[in-house]
């Protein structure tokens, strides 16, 4: 698969489901094993929607961007929640 296939799928994603909801659901979940797993979860279904409107399918390398996107936009989410309450907390 040519390269800037690959980057225009991991765009795709990243304003798709799998991005949006994996960063929503970072900043709101405190463990991040939990966000983690709320990613993995939005990757999984963000890939079984595009699976249904799709009379082709899904490729693997959709299954496995859909969930690499989540996990990262969720740890980013995750992680820019811990950044914004230590800074209250150092505040405070």
């Amino acid at each position: 698969m040519v390269m800037a296939a690959v980057f225009g799928i991991f765009v795709a994603k990243l304003t798709s489901i799998a991005g949006i909801g994996g960063f929503i659901s970072g900043l709101f979940i405190k463990n991040w094993p939990m966000a983690a797993g709320a990613g993995v979860a939005l990757g999984v279904i963000d890939t079984l929607l595009l699976a249904t409107l799709r009379p082709t399918g899904a490729a693997p390398i959709s299954w496995i961007m859909a969930i690499l996107v989540a996990v990262l936009m969720s740890t980013l989410g995750w992680w820019i929640r811990g950044r914004k309450r230590t800074r209250e907390l150092d505040a405070g």
